[in-house]
């Protein structure tokens, strides 16, 4: 993946959360569009890519006091711009890195990653991200993965307004102020 992918991907999630808020505006609520892979794409969104998603997704963001990435539809979001929005080439490069992360998490166990217990998926995925962000020979695309999740969670009304804190018209402006006297960061 370059960086024009993770350009494209970013880019796709902002259209979505605005198409979102235009249909919101004409009382009509955004429909979720089928999954469908062009004929110009070798490669096809399986099933098995989308219970990755859903499975990396809810290892990297869990449901805590606040709703996980799959519970507030981070996967959905990454599903739309991915059969949506990508082109060919980036839609190729996507679903080959999630084909790597699988490879990678397998090699990593016995079982296939998603037959394994979910302890062992959990330090499965905790090695991935410790070789992608500290030792190198992880996938170079879990990063790429990981920042899109983010975005999408962000995006999504319970990150931006349950894990983050929201104010439509936030109070007063204080520039410097201790992380323990707020807790959270904030969305606005």
């Amino acid at each position: 993946m370059t960086h024009l992918s993770r350009r494209t991907m970013v880019q796709g999630l902002f259209a979505l959360a605005s198409a979102g808020t235009l249909a919101a505006c004409n009382g009509q609520a955004p429909q979720a569009a089928a999954p469908e892979t062009p004929a110009t794409s070798p490669l096809t969104y399986t099933s098995s890519h989308r219970a990755l998603m859903d499975r990396l997704a809810d290892i990297i963001i869990p449901k805590t006091d606040t709703l996980g990435a799959t519970e507030a539809g981070a996967v959905e979001a990454m599903e739309r711009v991915l059969v949506d929005w990508m082109s060919p080439g980036d839609r190729n490069g996507w679903l080959t890195g999630l084909d790597q992360i699988s490879q990678y998490l397998e090699s990593q166990q016995s079982a296939p990653f998603l037959d394994a217990a979910s302890g062992d998926q959990v330090a499965a995925v905790s090695a991935l991200d410790r070789a992608a962000y500290e030792r190198g020979g992880a996938p170079d695309f879990y990063k790429e993965f990981k920042t899109a999740l983010g975005a999408a969670f962000y995006l999504s009304e319970a990150g931006a307004t349950e894990e983050l804190r929201y104010e439509a018209v936030p109070g007063e402006w204080i520039a410097c102020l201790p992380f323990e006297e707020v807790g959270r960061t904030w969305a606005v």
